[in-house]
């Protein structure tokens, strides 16, 4: 059995042929999503993204069509509660979510963990979060882009996605500014944090440029 462990993941297969099988079908799925484009609207923000449903379906048959299986689930859930401005609680929740890629033929499989925050009044915080972890760790895992290609766009991971940033960025805006997360997307103008492209100085800056005038 062939064992494969990296910071973002873990590869198991019977051989190496088997990995070179799995690797090799990843690179066709990636090479058949391709670019897609941003299907839905944010009215209230008015921006436009490319939403899960959309990417689920493209997805789907691009995987399937190279002999591979998706499946997702939440490993691991922080939960922590909040208050709206109508002085009603609100509940987030930040989800550790594991992916895993299997060739069907080989039964080799590629395991990718993600993040996925949600935040809701009712019941819906997990199940918000479980769709933002899974969408944008399909995004990112498949190298899917909403823009055309430009050389001078890092394909790195968000700096959100490492834990001890996450930690000070999220305790900055919820303790010292007392911000909800549907405040900090929108003075962002996102929908999630993954779609801010800059630095985490440039969110700082920005929020804090958005309270001035509220």
């Amino acid at each position: 059995m062939i064992e494969i462990q990296t910071s973002g993941g873990a590869t198991y297969a019977p051989d190496w042929e088997a990995v070179a099988a799995l690797n090799k079908k990843l690179a066709a799925v990636m090479d058949a999503i391709g670019r897609m484009e941003k299907d839905a609207e944010n009215t209230y923000q008015k921006y436009k993204y490319v939403s899960y449903e959309h990417l689920a379906a493209i997805a789907r048959q691009a995987i399937t069509e190279q002999g591979l299986s998706f499946t997702a689930g939440i490993s691991d859930v922080e939960t922590w509660q909040t208050v709206t401005n109508k002085g009603s609680a609100s509940f987030s929740r930040l989800a550790h979510i594991e992916m895993v890629f299997t060739d069907v033929e080989t039964g080799a499989m590629r395991v990718l963990s993600s993040y996925g925050e949600g935040q809701d009044t009712q019941d819906k915080a997990t199940a918000k979060a479980l769709t933002a972890g899974v969408k944008y760790g399909l995004m990112r895992a498949l190298l899917v882009s909403d823009q055309e290609a430009d050389p001078d766009i890092s394909t790195s991971s968000h700096w959100i996605d490492n834990d001890e940033t996450r930690k000070l960025f999220w305790g900055w805006t919820k303790n010292t500014l007392g911000l909800a997360q549907k405040d900090v997307y929108r003075a962002l103008g996102i929908e999630h944090i993954h779609d801010f492209s800059g630095t985490k100085k440039d969110a700082q800056v920005k929020i804090e440029a958005w309270l001035e005038e509220v």
